[in-house]
């Protein structure tokens, strides 16, 4: 061995180094010493798993899954199984690990099963992706009622919201977007479901009739304790086969401050809910209510209800907004004028869902008259005064808000010019508003300091700070805060202009507007786009300046609506609106007379000025895609 060979030679060099012997008889070598053999050292392998077999199943079908384990030396293998889902269970021999599963219809989809093998030495960790895949052959027949449906419903993530009330009306946000549904009996006395993607227009048209009624493949395909599965596929839309759970005893965030009516963002100046969950101050909330008309048409109509919350409820509803609408008589009906002005009384507004996205209520109201109309000659006749009654009866509607989520990382550029539409604080004025500067311009310069374009044509020098997503001006030793905020889907700043108003003799009201807040750019002439399309990406509107006219071309509308126009030096237009427009010329001036400003534009998108000129035209910042 060469142990031994090395450990002898070692020891004849010590040997040989210690000098010789006088005798001449030669020493005798020493006895060589035995060595033992060490054992060869033993190995060990963690133990091996393989699967040849799919691993996509169908619910409630199920099926089984066979994984070969081995261990190269024989040693017992135990098994440890990691995975949230109770319907997957395993039995184990010396080579095999079968795995069982019973999914239900909620289970599809992918799951994650992670298997530990060990053999008491070393361990093994093998990762393992299960599908389960829609079935409809074993889909359930849910007859739909609305003791299965009444409440609000939601995916996980909250791509499908779903909410009924107890008058089988309800609503639908699907990735955002927010359909009006409506469950109607047939014939058998089944419920159908109808959806309404309601073309939202500006409040001075309402109510705006949903003409857009389509029905919607809407089946409950499973139902168990707080959650069902369902088909949702509106008609010509892509189909959803969602899971959604109920929400138990909604109640608002504390953060949920603001919120815009879901999906009716217009592209320029918007009410807001402002929501006080303290119950300190009143709250209002301000959305799309879908009302149903006596002759079966569903119209579309702004509710701005005030209340006040309690432990994340509503406690108590005060009254709405002072708002007008008109009650349309259909032409069918004889009658003194096409519309009657009403109001709107409203009795509850109860929560369906509520999270820190969406908040959704059931409200129940009924209308009145504007004026009693004791002129027989202003009076409905009794036909259109039936109509009106049924009209205005006593109804259940639904509104919903999307949060508002604050600007907290936003600053102003340093020298430059912005653009929006705010009151300021700094006085009192007769009428008791709170309210007593405009302002549309204003100018940032050294840090801190302001130059405010007030739109009185005074030009006043201030301060400003912007702390937490809040936007405070101090003139006149006077505060006036603005939240600064995103909304859904858009890439925009905006800022909420929250000032006080009051009709007559009643008390002092909140109310919240949502305002665009842009840097302008200087020297964009609108004569040099002419022929240009910008589209409002919400309403579908599209504005083209020409030579001598602009052209509307609304989504109802299939001539555009021309009105002349006038360029100015400074890159802007005048535009008058025009009543009867015959020929290339406009016959009849309204006497309304708007001014166009870009004050705004990228490579898709344009931001325009509105400014009245003359007449009772009101101003607006607007956007527009360019087509």
């Amino acid at each position: 061995m060469i142990k031994k060979i090395a450990l002898v030679s070692a020891i004849a060099l010590i040997l040989s180094g210690c000098g010789g012997s006088s005798s001449s008889e030669q020493p005798q070598a020493p006895e060589q010493s035995k060595v033992p053999e060490q054992p060869a050292p033993t190995t060990n392998t963690a133990p091996t798993i393989s699967v040849n077999e799919a691993t996509d199943f169908l619910a409630v079908d199920g099926g089984s899954l066979e994984l070969s384990i081995k261990d190269s030396e024989d040693d017992d293998i135990s098994v440890a199984i990691i995975s949230e889902q109770t319907w997957i269970t395993a039995a184990q021999t010396d080579t095999t690990l079968t795995l069982k599963f019973a999914p239900t219809l909620f289970d599809v989809g992918q799951h994650q099963v992670k298997i530990e093998l060990s053999d008491g030495k070393a361990t093994t960790e093998f990762d393992l992706q299960v599908t389960i895949n829609e079935n409809p052959a074993q889909w359930e027949e849910h007859t739909l009622t609305n003791e299965l449906l009444l409440g609000g419903w939601a995916t996980e993530d909250e791509s499908l919201v779903l909410a009924f009330n107890s008058a089988n009306k309800g609503m639908a946000i699907n990735q955002g977007k927010l359909g009006q549904l409506l469950l109607e009996k047939d014939a058998q006395g089944k419920l159908q479901t109808h959806v309404y993607d309601c073309q939202y227009v500006n409040a001075f048209a309402e109510p705006s009739k949903c003409s857009a009624r389509v029905s919607v493949d809407f089946k409950v395909i499973a139902n168990e304790e707080d959650k069902i599965r369902v088909v949702y596929q509106p008609q010509n839309q892509t189909q959803l086969i969602k899971t959604l759970h109920k929400q138990i005893d909604p109640k608002i965030n504390d953060e949920f401050d603001f919120g815009i009516s879901t999906s009716s963002f217009l592209g320029r100046t918007t009410g807001v809910s402002k929501i006080d969950t303290s119950g300190e101050s009143e709250s209002i909330i301000y959305a799309k209510v879908l009302h149903y008309g006596p002759d079966s048409a569903a119209n579309i109509f702004t509710a701005g209800v005030y209340a006040e919350f309690e432990g994340g409820k509503v406690s108590k509803v005060f009254s709405e907004k002072k708002r007008n609408v008109f009650v349309d008589i259909p032409e069918s009906i004889t009658s003194n004028y096409s519309g009657y002005l009403y109001r709107n009384t409203y009795k509850s507004l109860d929560l369906l869902y509520a999270s820190k996205k969406y908040a959704i209520f059931d409200t129940s109201y009924e209308g009145e008259l504007h004026s009693n109309y004791d002129d027989p000659d202003l009076a409905p006749t009794p036909e259109a005064k039936a109509y009106i009654d049924a009209y205005l009866a006593p109804q259940q509607g639904m509104m919903a808000i999307s949060a508002i989520t604050k600007a907290t990382d936003v600053a102003l550029a340093a020298n430059s010019r912005y653009v929006t539409m705010v009151g300021l604080e700094n006085k009192v004025d007769k009428q008791g508003s709170q309210e007593s500067e405009s302002l549309s311009y204003f100018v940032t310069k050294g840090p801190g300091s302001v130059i405010l374009e007030l739109d009185s044509g005074v030009t006043r020098e201030a301060s400003y700070t912007i702390s937490d997503g809040v936007l405070d001006i101090e003139l006149d030793s006077q505060s006036s805060k603005f939240n600064l905020v995103n909304i859904p889907n858009s890439d925009l700043l905006f800022l909420i202009n929250t000032f006080e108003y009051a009709i007559g003799a009643e008390p002092l009201k909140t109310f919240a507007s949502l305002k665009i807040l842009t840097e302008v750019q200087e020297g964009i002439r609108l004569q040099d786009h002419l022929s240009q399309k910008f589209q409002n990406p919400y309403t579908g509107e599209i504005i083209r300046f020409e030579e001598s006219e602009v052209a509307f071309t609304y989504a109802n509308f299939e001539q555009p609506v021309l009105q002349p126009v006038e360029y100015l030096d400074d890159g802007s237009a005048n535009m008058t609106e025009c009543n009867i427009w015959d020929e290339g010329q406009c016959w009849l001036p309204s006497g309304v007379v708007y001014n166009y400003k870009i004050v705004s534009m990228t490579d898709d998108q344009i931001i325009l000025f509105k400014t009245s000129i003359a007449g009772a035209a009101s101003k607006d910042i607007e956007v527009f895609n360019i087509l």
